[in-house]
């Protein structure tokens, strides 16, 4: 239960960073190919960097729930963050830049605002299944797959309701919120299992 939340968390925000990102760097499939990108090659860098950790670490269950609740804090400031470095952007930087360079830097602006979050939840998979393990020795490969399975799964749910339903009734800000509110519940279970 607890990655399937994740996993629906990790694809609304993915969803809502096309819209956003879509807003700054002036078009949809632009904006799609970064987030995708930065998105993925983000989670890739976050689960190269910890996977090789994680079977050393005592407690992976609770580092899982430091990650989800390190996502949902970045993602509560998010729109503020976005909102002050575009309007930066617009009122300082780009008009001091030559005609060539804008694109380019807006680029690496776009790509710098969801780097962070894209590590992070690339962390959440490495210490799952670290946590996993310990508790179900007997059928690791079933225990890995059930987890991907889960995390799949969750995925598609969340980015169907929020593209399909929760940004129309709760905005940017709003997805930004339940995403992020989902990331805090399966902090806090993850760290109510890890006592156990």
């Amino acid at each position: 239960l607890l990655f399937v939340l994740s996993g629906a968390a990790g694809l609304m925000y993915e969803s809502i960073w096309s819209r956003y990102l879509g807003l700054f760097v002036g078009h949809g499939a632009y904006a799609q190919l970064l987030v995708l990108v930065i998105f993925l090659g983000g989670m890739s860098a976050g689960a190269a960097l910890v996977g090789r950790r994680s079977e050393r670490l005592r407690e992976p269950l609770r580092w899982y729930a430091a990650s989800e609740l390190a996502v949902a804090l970045i993602a509560l400031g998010f729109h503020a963050c976005f909102v002050g470095v575009t309007d930066a952007a617009y009122a300082h930087v780009f008009p001091a830049l030559p005609g060539w360079a804008e694109t380019g830097v807006k680029w690496t602006l776009a790509a710098l605002l969801i780097l962070p979050q894209s590590l992070l939840l690339g962390t959440t998979f490495p210490l799952m299944s670290a946590g996993a393990l310990r508790r179900a020795t007997d059928a690791p490969g079933r225990t890995l797959a059930l987890l991907y399975f889960a995390n799949s799964i969750g995925a598609a749910g969340g980015v169907l309701v929020a593209g399909f339903w929760l940004l129309g009734r709760a905005g940017l800000p709003g997805t930004l919120q339940v995403a992020a509110a989902l990331n805090v519940c399966v902090a806090l279970g993850a760290w109510l299992v890890s006592r156990q």
